[in-house]
């Protein structure tokens, strides 16, 4: 992608699911294969790893898929928090298994809490300087943490969650990227499936780790019932998947340069491509805001995650 980071605009596909991690057992490699393929067709160039992603595993398959195309994509992926003396050996491990001589978009990923982001982010500019990137982006950074990271460096894209089910970006890191002139890329669209139409065969099985997502807080079973049953309702008035719903909005924000969608299977590739056709009549954008606030605000009340600012509940403090 040249010496500058230049993030693509649009739809860009997620490799989290590829790493057949606990989180998302029983993925197939060849379901991952047809995925890739399946965005190429559909001129899909940005493609979203991360190194913790299968311990490798999805970095490795993208690589391996992508590597005759290197040229033509847009590939970034994630390093969680680490020495500033390690981030040379770790981005080089990344580099092998994506077949890059320079990956276009290095995160910090999961900042942890109480820790200073800025070392690594002054041994990542390092990397820049020496070719070995071409962008660094935060993913999952609050303000204060922005802050100290843009005393050291430049900051080309911030990464967060968001979706019709969980907007609380937008009172924070969102604000603060526009006034710093920072692109927003946001993941999780779906909210895990949520807005898939998935919330029954997540809420089926206990052993699915999505339970533990903080719109599934069972103080909040009441006014999650009654969004998505609104939610589905206006998917069903246009005649659109609830899924491609959810996308065409997250599409529609101004304020997000891209849009990383996690899939995988080919089908769910397609279905997330085609939403980038979909144009969003006046009164459903109205509705979808409604709702929407009053799903927000009953986070807020009900459940206290006001201070939450993503959707996982994490609290950085990752091995």
């Amino acid at each position: 992608m040249g010496e500058k980071c230049k993030i693509p605009g649009g739809l860009g596909i997620g490799t989290w699911q590829f790493g057949d991690d606990p989180y998302w057992p029983g993925q197939q490699r060849k379901e991952s294969l047809k995925a890739i393929d399946a965005a190429l067709r559909a001129g899909i160039i940005h493609f979203d790893t991360a190194q913790v992603y299968g311990n490798g595993r999805a970095e490795q398959l993208i690589g391996q898929r992508l590597r005759k195309r290197n040229d033509e994509l847009f590939l970034a992926t994630k390093l969680f928090p680490c020495p500033p003396s390690s981030v040379e050996k770790r981005i080089a491990l990344s580099r092998r298994r994506l077949f890059r001589e320079s990956i276009d978009l290095l995160y910090i990923h999961w900042p942890k809490e109480g820790e200073d982001p800025r070392p690594m982010m002054e041994a990542l500019e390092s990397e820049r300087r020496k070719g070995s990137i071409a962008g660094i982006g935060l993913s999952n950074f609050t303000v204060e943490q922005a802050d100290k990271v843009l005393t050291v460096g430049k900051i080309d894209a911030c990464q967060i969650g968001h979706s019709l089910l969980w907007r609380h970006a937008e009172g924070g890191i969102i604000p603060w990227c526009r006034e710093h002139n920072i692109p927003v890329i946001a993941y999780a669209p779906l909210a895990q499936g949520l807005l898939a139409g998935s919330f029954e065969k997540i809420h089926s099985n206990k052993d699915d780790r999505r339970n533990k997502l903080l719109p599934m807080d069972p103080i909040l079973s009441g006014a999650l019932s009654r969004f998505l049953e609104s939610f589905e309702h206006e998917a069903d008035n246009i005649g659109v998947p609830p899924a491609g719903l959810a996308l065409a909005w997250s599409l529609s924000r101004p304020f997000l340069q891209a849009v990383v969608v996690g899939a995988r299977n080919r089908k769910q590739v397609e279905e997330a491509a085609a939403a980038r056709s979909f144009m969003l009549p006046p009164q459903t954008e109205a509705n979808l805001e409604t709702i929407s606030l009053r799903f927000r605000k009953a986070c807020e009340e009900l459940a206290d995650f006001s201070a939450q600012d993503n959707i996982f509940g994490h609290g950085r403090k990752h091995a």
